[in-house]
């Protein structure tokens, strides 16, 4: 009877991605109608519709949920057995008992627990809301007996209380097996959660100080990737935008205090063209593989460097992306969402560096919805971003590099590089270049101005690069050299340069053991400056 807005061939193109009710779910609100009394005469039973409900959950509380109930459990082929089948809820936001907008399933073939980009239609206008990252999903793993869609606080702004209806067609063309659920009139509802804050003023985030390390044995398989690929996993997520989805992982960056203070947690990184529909909105939406969702922030979006930063309340374990520079040969490992199947791990190997490091070829299988997804090494850190594969082709798939992030997207300095050729070995590893574990190393600071002892940033890149050059050291000594005839005042002044530079290096490594003092010397060259000593 009601015929679909959106074309068979635009909803084939969309992948489908695991995606269930908000993990360990409470439900604060939840509202059902009343049971449906009328069907059409050869209604399937899984188009048979009972009732329409809509959910609210603490655990998601930026989202609407919705909900058709069926007679018959939901089938593999219930939206794409060639018949034009579908399903909808349609929203009523001024109580008139007319449908304003539609939430509509796409055409896909159902597996396991399911998710897909759902259409959100303006009924009014006569075109498709823009930018509105809608979601329907099912799970045919506990062969259950209803369709759910989930929209973003954001997307309609509905009003506190309005109407739903929802309805099921079997036969796009045949005008008979369709229902309406209320038969007649829409179910009114009221949510009560709180709908999302407005998010301002998001800065980018910095690079952060780490200890880095050479890789070992970079070209071989990890010692156990059973072990690592879930690990990587729980940073990684999908991202609907629109009516598309893609990859996004949570990157390891200091995120300045204007953005935590309203309650952001996690900094993302995607491709630009996984979110470029939702700039205007500025929202996406987020799943994790738990199952959990929440609204993400566009924070940044490059379009020539195919990159882009989101911000989102969910807190997940931050991956590195910082280290020793990769080179062909590298093994490597990506996750992301190819053709919507969450999680989907492929191996391969970095097949290609280009010359300015901008990008590097994998081996590794890439696809649509992989785009925005972390590639790594056998130790978990990400070397670059998926971003494109060259097509009818397998195994020639390309990834921005980690160090395109710097300036757009992550604020970098000069004192933390994305990728070093200088590192040390790790310490108890048999491989790499650098200072050996347990070896000393010693460096005098650049001077200090007359009567300062306070740190100039000169001085302070030269302890970062200390820090980055040499990642095994556990214990950092600083020494403010004076002559053997030094007043009391010129010893205040050395001590207080060496606490300085201790509490500078303790600021960057907190896993740091220091120690400040003050040594006599005959040098001229080194009197009133500060001596830095690295040990294991």
């Amino acid at each position: 009877m009601f015929k679909r807005w959106l074309s068979a061939v635009a909803a084939a193109l969309l992948a489908v991605v695991t995606l269930v009710t908000p993990a360990a779910a409470a439900i604060q609100n939840y509202q059902e109608s009343p049971a449906d009394t009328f069907t059409k005469a050869g209604t399937p039973a899984n188009f048979n519709a009972l009732s329409v409900a809509y959910a609210e959950f603490s655990e998601a509380p930026e989202f609407h949920y919705f909900y058709i109930d069926f007679a018959g459990p939901i089938q593999a082929a219930q939206f794409d057995d060639g018949l034009g089948s579908w399903a909808m809820v349609m929203i009523d936001i001024n109580n008139d008992n007319e449908e304003d907008f539609r939430i509509e399933t796409g055409i896909e073939t159902l597996e396991g627990n399911y998710g897909s980009p759902a259409y959100i239609h303006d009924v009014n206008r006569d075109r498709e809301v823009s930018g509105c990252s809608g979601v329907f999903f099912s799970n045919l793993k506990e062969k259950v007996d209803w369709v759910g869609f989930k929209l973003p606080y954001n997307c309609l702004k509905l009003p506190r209380t309005f109407g739903i209806q929802g309805y099921a067609d079997y036969n796009e063309s045949d005008n008979l097996a369709f229902d309406f659920v209320p038969e007649n009139d829409f179910f009114k509802v009221t949510h009560k959660l709180a709908a999302s804050s407005t998010i301002k003023g998001l800065e980018l985030p910095s690079v952060a100080s780490e200890a880095l390390y050479t890789v070992n044995s970079p070209g071989a398989a990890p010692a156990d990737l059973v072990a690592l690929s879930p690990k990587v996993l729980k940073s990684v997520v999908t991202v609907f935008c629109d009516q598309g989805l893609g990859t996004g992982w949570a990157a390891n960056v200091k995120i300045p205090t204007s953005v935590s203070q309203q309650g952001l947690k996690t900094f993302l990184v995607t491709n630009h063209h996984v979110v470029e529909d939702c700039i205007a909105a500025g929202e996406v939406t987020l799943t994790d593989d738990a199952g959990n969702s929440a609204v993400g922030y566009i924070a940044a979006a490059d379009e020539a460097k195919d990159l882009a930063g989101i911000y989102t309340k969910m807190s997940l374990p931050a991956l590195s992306f910082r280290g020793e520079r990769p080179a062909q040969g590298w093994w490597v490992g990506v996750l992301g969402s190819p053709r919507g199947l969450e999680g989907y791990l492929t191996t391969g190997l970095v097949a290609k560096v280009v010359s300015d490091g901008s990008e590097f070829g994998v081996s590794a299988s890439l696809n649509p919805g992989n785009s925005g997804g972390p590639i790594f090494d056998r130790e978990g850190r990400v070397l670059g971003i998926a971003t494109y594969k060259l097509l009818e082709s397998e195994g020639l798939g390309f990834a921005r590099s980690a160090t395109l992030l710097c300036t757009s997207i992550v604020k970098c300095d000069n004192a933390n590089p994305i990728w070093s050729t200088q590192l040390a070995a790790k310490p108890g590893s048999q491989a790499g270049g650098g200072t050996a574990a347990g070896q000393e190393k010693s460096a005098t600071l650049p001077p200090f101005a007359a009567k300062s002892a306070k740190l100039s940033g000169t001085q302070q890149n030269s302890i970062n690069r200390l820090l980055i050059l040499n990642g095994w050291t556990t214990k950092f000594l600083c020494s403010g050299i004076v002559s053997t005839k030094a007043t009391k005042s010129e010893k205040t002044t050395a001590r207080l340069r060496a606490k300085a530079a201790c509490d500078f290096a303790k600021k960057q490594n907190p896993s740091l053991s220091t120690f400040y003092q003050v040594k006599t010397s005959t040098s001229k060259t080194t009197i009133g400056r500060v001596l830095v000593t690295l040990a294991n």
